[in-house]
């Protein structure tokens, strides 16, 4: 049996969460090494394969502590481990943005690499990014690593003349789920990711963008319809949205209200959207779930990814940007209820794609 580490994102994000449980469902005979915070054993309780090391144990906090006085590396105690396992897998999607500390996360993620050990990196996209030395400093460090499979065509093109690059469709397109014969409109049950965006490095627009959800919310309700709202990622603000939109319905609407908040419990926030009748979607994942389980999407682009995967899939639908929320027209998303589902059979397929060289190595 293999022993892998698995680099991923553990802030409790459901999307980042649902890369974690594709892996270990995927190889059921390989052993995976997941260096998170204490609250990922709910994980390792479901899938019997995977193995957390407490990254906020007081030892390691110690540790981290007095290897940052005396100038170590932060990622010493993550490298003393993966320098044990075969091999190393970095897997996520929005891994590689510029952000100001972004020579710090750089080091980080540089540090993640064991020279002379396979190290796979798949489902992400690269960027927004801003300047040459960044693209130039990972386009270096990419060219070390066995296998690069990224989700979108434009990041593809960015690091194309490397051999070991290729894309395909999200990770997520290819999980096994049970889909919807039939939408039972009867529910009429409309469910809204959110996010705060000045968490995702979008500042500004907070209040247009809680405004522009109330106006959605408020007429859906108006016509019939009860609104969920679904935070995706605690840590990154989701709940104080929920929070600060519910602040501004008026209280005889929030009867028809209800909120769900992801913790760990994958199973029961994807029945809650594949419940639905129609996807509101700011979160990225959202989308692709909703795509997954057959459901119209309305979504909200906070991102380029968001519209270079709308682009790569051919999604002819309407959607808003983000910064454009103080104009949305919300009669647009309950025509959506009544488009025809997108046919997302080739992504399904072509995401298989993700996994080619990790299969060839594990089996």
């Amino acid at each position: 049996m293999k022993t892998i580490m698995l680099n991923a994102y553990t802030k409790t994000n459901l999307g980042d969460d649902l890369f974690i449980k594709s892996v270990c469902e995927r190889y059921p005979n390989t052993k995976f090494i997941l260096y998170a915070p204490e609250n990922y054993n709910k994980l390792k309780k479901r899938y019997k394969n995977l193995r957390v090391y407490r990254s906020n144990s007081i030892l390691n906090k110690v540790i981290n502590y007095s290897f940052r006085k005396l100038g170590i590396s932060y990622v010493y105690n993550r490298r003393r481990i993966a320098k044990k396992c075969d091999a190393s897998i970095y897997i996520g999607g929005s891994l590689f943005m510029q952000y100001d500390n972004w020579k710090e996360k750089y080091i980080f993620k540089k540090e993640m690499y064991i020279k002379n050990k396979p190290f796979f990196l798949i489902g992400a996209n690269f960027g927004p990014y801003k300047t040459k030395e960044y693209y130039e400093k990972y386009y270096n460090l990419f060219s070390n690593f066995t296998d690069i499979c990224f989700r979108e065509k434009y990041s593809y093109d960015l690091f194309e003349k490397l051999n070991q690059v290729r894309y395909a469709s999200d990770i997520i397109f290819n999980m096994k789920v049970d889909k919807k014969t039939e939408r039972n409109n009867n529910t009429k049950n409309i469910v809204i990711s959110v996010i705060k965006p000045s968490k995702k490095h979008i500042k500004g627009y907070d209040k247009t963008y809680y405004n522009g959800i109330k106006s959605i919310i408020l007429h859906l309700i108006k016509n019939g319809h009860n609104v969920t709202m679904v935070s995706f990622c605690k840590p990154e603000g989701d709940e104080i949205a929920i929070n600060e939109i519910l602040n501004l319905i008026p209280e005889k609407y929030k009867i028809s209200i209800k909120t769900h908040f992801y913790d760990l419990d994958i199973d029961k926030s994807l029945e809650v959207i594949s419940e639905a009748d129609l996807v509101v979607a700011t979160r990225f994942h959202a989308m692709i779930l909703g795509w997954l389980y057959g459901i119209p999407v309305f979504p909200i682009s906070y991102s380029n990814k968001m519209e270079n995967i709308i682009d790569d899939i051919g999604f002819k639908g309407p959607y808003i940007k983000l910064e454009d929320m103080s104009s949305v027209n919300p009669d647009l998303i309950l025509e959506c209820m009544g488009n025809e589902v997108i046919d997302i059979t080739e992504q399904k397929i072509d995401s298989e794609r993700h996994f080619a060289k990790l299969d060839n190595y594990i089996n």
